[in-house]
């Protein structure tokens, strides 16, 4: 089963249905596309908890620095996953949870993903719309 960990829909094109820029190295949805699958918001977000120390301004512009201090347990906020199942979430998120799991030493029977080939719906003003498929992360 896959679970969307994240606050939105995560809209899935078939490659047919984009085109991609090389100049801008984006890949673009077709007019009319419509995503093949949209996987919904499971309702239930796993977190990266990030403090964010500011650095310096330069130019006026503040310059931050940050550090993961925790993250959300899968087991805590689904339950009892089972094998095979797969969790997308942020990329930060898996960089976290990598390693989160080389400290705990565990071996859990869950993936986790994150989107691949984000696809953009304008190429004068891109704004990402949904992806390609899914990456296996962990």
């Amino acid at each position: 089963m896959i679970f969307n960990a994240t606050a939105h829909p995560i809209n899935i094109y078939r490659k047919e249905d984009c085109e991609y820029n090389e100049q801008l190295r984006k890949w673009f949805v077709k007019k009319g596309a419509k995503p093949v699958k949209v996987i919904a918001p499971s309702g239930r977000i796993l977190n990266a908890h990030t403090n964010y120390i500011l650095l310096q301004h330069v130019e006026d512009i503040p310059l931050w620095t940050s550090s993961i201090f925790d993250i959300d347990d899968p087991i805590d906020v689904f339950g009892d996953l089972k094998s095979g199942d797969i969790i997308v979430v942020s990329r930060q998120y898996a960089a976290a949870h990598d390693l989160w799991i080389k400290e705990h030493k565990n071996k859990l029977p869950y993936k986790l993903a994150c989107i691949c080939h984000p696809v953009y719906n304008d190429l004068d003003n891109p704004k990402p719309v949904g992806c390609l498929g899914l990456e296996i992360v962990s």
